[in-house]
């Protein structure tokens, strides 16, 4: 599924870039709901709580039915929901725009 792969770099991409993170795991199950969780931690820093969302964050948003983004002791933790045999939803060029940092 692409989605999962799309999913997993992303948030591999973010954990280093943005976080420094130096080891992420990856969990992938299916629940008795037919939908696939995709679980993913890392040892890096989490984003500060009132950052806007960037661009990576938007994507596993539109490609996900659910997000659960969750801070452990050491790193952070998400867990995401995809339909089973489920195309992801289609996300507007606008819907991508980064959203200007203010410093």
């Amino acid at each position: 599924m692409r989605a999962i792969r799309d999913i997993a770099g992303e948030f591999a991409t973010n954990a280093i870039k943005h976080g420094r993170a130096r080891n992420m795991t990856v969990d992938l199950g299916v629940e008795k709901s037919h939908e696939v969780i995709l679980t993913l931690t890392n040892d890096g820093r989490p984003r500060e709580a009132d950052a806007a969302p960037g661009l990576g964050t938007i994507l596993i948003q539109n490609l996900a039915t659910r997000v659960v983004d969750n801070v452990v002791a050491e790193g952070i933790s998400m867990a995401v929901a995809l339909p089973t045999g489920a195309v992801p939803r289609r996300v507007s060029a606008t819907a991508l725009m980064p959203v200007p940092s203010v410093d």
